[in-house]
């Protein structure tokens, strides 16, 4: 497994934390499908606040359709930017790093006209590297958005923000934090020939 149930259990036992004073970024992480194409779309809005990273917002649902990752997306972005903490915030979108292709597709979308009111506020951050038998494929853990919130895990600077919500109306914020946790404990690699290779993080 690659997040020790330990580490989740302090984060569910730790109190949720105030933002004083407003903040200037806003991190929106976005997975289209965490481990499988039909598995559920992941988003996750963040700042920081001293020293910890602080769950604002997040959203899941299944769909597999571009147009209804990007429209949850901005309309996350639409609230947070009516939020008195975030009134002059950058949105710092950062899709999962697996493919280039995430990042094109929220490229294009956000450079129509729909979206003109919010692109000043909005930037891509990604970061992808290659190699010769997995073109455009991340190969590092350096930019595993799992990885990185283990580390946060193990170092204890994780909270949700006192008022954290979710666009989801079908799912209450106490479910999403639910299945959040749920997801972190169940996130793990699964060999694609078990009897060559028996590693399990």
């Amino acid at each position: 497994r690659v997040i020790p149930k330990a580490d989740t259990d302090k984060f569910q036992a730790a109190g949720t934390i105030d933002i004083t004073g407003e903040k200037h970024y806003v991190y929106i992480g976005w997975d289209p499908h965490p481990g499988a194409k039909e598995s559920m779309v992941g988003i996750h809005a963040c700042t920081y606040h001293e020293g910890i990273h602080v769950i604002v917002a997040q959203d899941t649902f299944y769909s597999a359709t571009p147009s209804d990752q990007t429209d949850a997306l901005f309309k996350l972005v639409r609230r947070l930017m009516r939020l008195s903490v975030f009134t002059h915030a950058v949105f710092v979108l950062c899709p999962e790093a697996n493919t280039i292709v995430h990042a094109k597709i929220l490229e294009e979308t956000l450079a129509g006209a729909l979206h003109a009111d919010i692109r000043p506020r909005v930037c891509l951050l990604y970061e992808v590297g290659s190699s010769k038998t997995r073109p455009g494929i991340v190969t590092t853990k350096a930019v595993n958005q799992c990885y990185q919130t283990r580390q946060l895990l193990m170092e204890n600077r994780m909270r949700y923000w006192k008022h954290f919500f979710s666009n989801n109306e079908s799912i209450s914020a106490d479910k999403m934090k639910e299945i959040f946790v749920a997801q972190m404990i169940n996130y793990r690699y699964e060999p694609k020939n078990p009897q060559k290779d028996r590693t399990v993080f």
